[in-house]
């Protein structure tokens, strides 16, 4: 056994690197550079645009990722340099917090990883903190590739599949050669009702259950109410001890309720006409149709322009990316209404009755003529590099090799 640091001694010794060569990826049987980078040990804080849960903007503010990032060492994503032939690529996020961009580097365009497991600010700054991934891409290939992929979930759900077309070919004499890769990825969503977790959960905190949270408020109440919420609606009637009523006979102040009340009737009510009811919800699996991963298509073009304009002396590149990423679904939302006891559209409101003490409620009810909320996202992005390389010879044989470029 060798034990071999990654610091190694001696002025002019190289530092060490792995790498992942094309020959291993295909062995891997990975399907996207994202997903290699999930089995390769120096990795961590991987972001996938392809695998990142959603997130619901009416409970949690923001979208998911529209991006796939990757870290090395524990460090996030932001401290580590990501370059395409030796050259970086911008980060990503609002504010530049994240970090390089995977999505758009079709794994049939790949020829070798090359990754820096230990610092390497001191030769790519300070964002590479935690090391560098340098990828490769193929280059001076000559002919066509076609590669695709179709899977699904065991339990169904999520299908996806991905194709990716490789070309590239050399003419003005074998001095200029064009890689050209076009990739398609497509999945579907992935729903709550795909999936037997809505089930376990009514299973566990259902009407019956009497595990509650540190304000003694039962699970049921806090969590169950608001996601299974029906139409006609429920009502949860506030005390010192919270009971609840359903159904709810109107859905609002402004229309004719499921149950044949009118608007001008349910003002009318009062806490007696909810006793037949007392203790009963109207539950529903609404929630469903939410979504546990959102579904996705995704699009990328890569071309690799190389031309030798002196044999052995000066060389010049041109490397052009373009992406683009588009999500459309639905989700339901959780809708509720909250009264005070003093509220005149309150049944349980003060004096609603000779001498009845009011009561706040809090309606939980699924709006039914109402669509959905949709999410609709499109993130597209960009990449030029030129650049010329080269190397003259001064006196007493010594070679001078210069490199310049312009990328944006």
């Amino acid at each position: 056994m060798i034990n071999r640091g990654l610091l190694q001694g001696g002025e002019n010794t190289p530092l060490y690197h792995d790498i992942v060569t094309r020959a291993e990826i295909e062995r891997m049987g990975v399907s996207s550079l994202e997903e290699l980078f999930r089995y390769l040990p120096q990795t961590s804080s991987v972001s996938t645009v392809l695998q990142a849960p959603v997130t619901n903007p009416n409970e949690t503010g923001g979208q998911a990722p529209t991006y796939s990032t990757v870290g090395l060492r524990g460090f996030s994503s932001a401290q580590t340099v990501v370059l395409v032939n030796g050259r970086s690529l911008p980060l990503t996020g609002l504010r530049n917090g994240g970090g390089a961009d995977l999505s758009r580097i079709p794994l049939a365009a790949i020829e070798r990883v090359e990754i820096l497991p230990s610092s390497g600010s001191a030769i790519y700054g300070g964002g590479a903190l935690d090391g560098a991934i340098n990828i490769i891409l193929r280059k001076e290939y000559s002919g066509r590739d076609l590669t695709s992929y179709i899977g699904t979930s065991t339990e169904g759900g999520a299908t996806e599949y991905r194709w990716t077309y490789l070309e590239g070919m050399r003419f003005n004499e074998g001095r200029s050669s064009l890689t050209t890769t076009l990739s398609y990825h497509h999945r579907d969503a992935l729903r709550s009702g795909d999936r037997d977790y809505l089930d376990e959960a009514l299973a566990r905190y259902g009407p019956d259950s009497t595990l509650a949270n540190a304000q003694n408020q039962t699970y049921f109440e806090q969590y169950i109410l608001r996601t299974f919420a029906a139409a006609p609606g429920t009502i949860l009637v506030g005390s010192g001890a919270s009971d609840w009523k359903s159904p709810v006979p109107m859905e609002s102040d402004l229309r004719p309720s499921p149950l044949g009340t009118t608007a001008e009737q349910s003002l009318q009510l009062t806490s007696d006409s909810f006793a037949a009811t007392a203790g009963q919800a109207n539950l529903t699996p609404r929630y469903a149709c939410s979504i546990i991963y959102e579904p996705i298509d995704a699009y990328s073009l890569n071309a690799i322009l190389e031309h030798e304009f002196v044999p052995d002396q000066l060389d010049g590149y041109l490397e052009f990316t373009l992406g683009r990423n588009e999500r459309s679904y639905s989700m339901p939302q959780s809708l509720s209404i909250d009264l005070s006891a003093d509220d005149p559209l309150n049944p349980f409101r003060t004096n609603v009755t000779p001498g009845f003490v009011g009561r706040p409620i809090y309606i939980y009810l699924d709006a039914s003529d109402l669509p959905d909320a949709s999410v609709k996202s499109q993130y597209d992005s960009a990449r030029l590099v030129a650049g010329l390389k080269g190397q003259a010879e001064r006196m007493l044989g010594v070679v001078s090799r210069w490199h310049h470029r312009l990328f944006g």
